[in-house]
C-alpha cells in the first residue's frame, strides 16, 4: 500500500507514477460496510482501492459507474442508509460504483469532493480498458 508522509486534504490527491492517492469520503452502499467514513482512495493500474473500509475493486469487475446529485441519490440513500438517510442533506455530486465482488452485486458511493470531474472519468476509462483487454 502507498504510504503518505504528508497530510492530503479532503478532495486533494498525490501522484505516484501510474497510481493516484486521494482523500475522499465513503458514503456507504457496500453490504458489509454501512457506515460513512473518511478514507483514502488509491487509483491503481488494475484496480480501485479504498483504505477504510478495506475494499479492492478490480476495474474488470465494475459493471457501472455514474454520478448522482442530491435529487438522484435520495431514493438510493433511503435504500442504503435507511430512514435516517432522508434527513441527510448535502449538495454535491457523488460517484456511484457498481461491481460484482465474486459473490454478490455491490454498490459503493464515494464523495471525491472537487476532484470528481477528474477522478470519475479516470475510473470510467480504466473500466473500459479492462473490458477490452
Amino acid at each position: 500500500m502507498l504510504e503518505s508522509k504528508t497530510h492530503i486534504p479532503f478532495g486533494m490527491s498525490k501522484e505516484f507514477g501510474m497510481s493516484k492517492e486521494l482523500k475522499a469520503k465513503y458514503i456507504g452502499g457496500h453490504k458489509a460496510f454501512p457506515r460513512q467514513t473518511h478514507t483514502q482512495v488509491l487509483i491503481l493500474p488494475d484496480r480501485l482501492e479504498l483504505v477504510k473500509p478495506s475494499l479492492i475493486i478490480p476495474y474488470n469487475s465494475i459493471t457501472n459507474i455514474e454520478n448522482m446529485d442530491e435529487r438522484k441519490i435520495s431514493a438510493l440513500r433511503i435504500a442504503l442508509l435507511g430512514i435516517f438517510g432522508v434527513f441527510w442533506k448535502k449538495k454535491c455530486l457523488y460517484t456511484v460504483v457498481q461491481y460484482n465482488d465474486g459473490l454478490d452485486e455491490q454498490t459503493v458511493v464515494i464523495d471525491f469532493g472537487e476532484q470528481i470531474d477528474e477522478i470519475q472519468p479516470l475510473i470510467y476509462q480504466k473500466m473500459l480498458e479492462a473490458r477490452h483487454s
